[in-house]
């Protein structure tokens, strides 16, 4: 999806899924450490063999592909790409994958991956532009959870500085769609639908599905009607922290049956909106609490 909107760009197409209209335009740079140049090779002809007479505008498309030493955390590297972007006065960077181009930071510890957003957050003032990263979510979402920011994989740290985030995920039971999911600062989320073209169809490669907004509704609803049945086991508990499985068997005492993953991600968008507020460390032992009991005691104890 990446590098299908980077094409939409340089060649300056009107529309990308035939729905969304491109806005102006760009210069982009493009860094891949996973894929091999014959791999994006072959995803790029795959984009472009539909478009009539497809043209990329002169100096709008660059590639880096796996280069040699580079590491997001390095100073260096990064005066690399001011320097690079620059040069080719690209004015939007892919950095593709974040994981892979950050190989001496730990993906799990909050503390790397918060170094890693600032540092790309400077960079980012330092392009005057857009830098667009491709991370991975966590893999076997359960049944019941809808996609959300909680999927994506490691820390909040890594995503939080994020001015917008778009996630895509396969559309449960529905070969050749994908799901995706938009989260910004400045707007509420959405959900909708793109149907993917299998190679060599002769199809776009991305089409917006514009009956599948009543579906994407209904998904998110039943994830908040999720997310309020999780809220309201940890209020009954009267101000004591909870574990994932104390919320599980609280739920399936009312006959609501969520795995513990789905609960332990409803926890997660919870303690980010302020609503619970996690104690000790991740895992098993990780416990949450009403937000509003710990404030409670607080003012007792001051008082």
């Amino acid at each position: 999806m990446a590098l299908y909107l980077a094409l939409v760009i340089a060649c300056r197409r009107d529309t990308a899924a035939e729905a969304f209209a491109r806005s102006g335009d760009a210069r982009v740079l493009y860094v891949s450490r996973e894929d091999p140049q014959a791999r994006l090779r072959e995803r790029i002809d795959d984009i472009l063999t539909v478009w009539e007479s497809p043209k990329l505008a002169p100096g709008a498309l660059s590639f880096v592909v796996k280069p040699q030493g580079f590491d997001l955390m390095s100073p260096d590297t990064m005066a690399w790409l001011r320097e690079k972007c620059r040069e080719r006065r690209a004015d939007v960077l892919v950095l593709d994958t974040w994981t892979a181009l950050s190989p001496s930071a730990d993906p799990m510890n909050a503390k790397d991956q918060a170094q890693l957003a600032e540092a790309v957050r400077h960079l980012q003032e330092d392009i005057d532009g857009s830098v667009v990263v491709v991370d991975h979510t966590r893999k076997n979402r359960p049944d019941g959870m809808v996609l959300s920011s909680a999927d994506i994989f490691g820390p909040q740290q890594k995503w939080a500085a994020a001015e917008h985030i778009v996630m895509l995920a396969d559309a449960a039971g529905q070969p050749g769609r994908l799901e995706v999911f938009i989260e910004s600062k400045d707007i509420d989320s959405e959900r909708f639908f793109l149907d993917v073209s299998p190679r060599g169809t002769g199809k776009e490669k991305f089409t917006f599905d514009a009956d599948s907004e009543g579906i994407a509704i209904d998904k998110r609803t039943q994830g908040d009607r999720n997310r309020r049945k999780v809220l309201e086991a940890v209020k009954a508990a009267a101000g004591r922290a909870m574990t994932v499985q104390d919320v599980c068997d609280a739920l399936a005492a009312q006959g609501i049956r969520l795995a513990p993953r789905t609960v332990s991600g409803h926890l997660t968008a919870l303690s980010r909106t302020g609503e619970v507020l996690p104690e000790g460390r991740s895992g098993q032992a990780k416990r949450y609490i009403l937000a509003s009991a710990v404030s409670s005691s607080a003012r007792e104890v001051a008082a």
